[in-house]
């Protein structure tokens, strides 16, 4: 469970995402889905991949619910922050 301050949540509550993000240029994206997830619409997920230009294999699968354990993703993670970072 993850606790936002109310006030925090009034201005998460008013940003536009996909409009803040997709203006953006050269951005890289990567997005971890646990395929047994049941808390967000995997289709929706990669719609908004594909929206903020991700590429088809930087959306992963893990065999995981919600909660991605790191030990599952740190790989991929690591991997993503090499290549974008340098």
């Amino acid at each position: 469970t993850r606790m936002m301050p109310h006030d925090y949540l009034v201005s998460a509550i008013e940003i536009d995402g996909i409009r803040t993000l997709t203006g953006l240029r050269d951005m890289e994206v990567l997005t971890l889905i646990g395929s047994n997830d049941n808390t967000v619409d995997q289709k929706a997920m990669l719609r908004y991949h594909n929206k903020l230009g991700g590429y088809p294999d930087k959306a992963i699968r893990y065999s995981a619910g919600h909660d991605i354990p790191y030990e599952m993703t740190k790989r991929d993670i690591l991997d993503f922050f090499k290549i974008t970072l340098n």
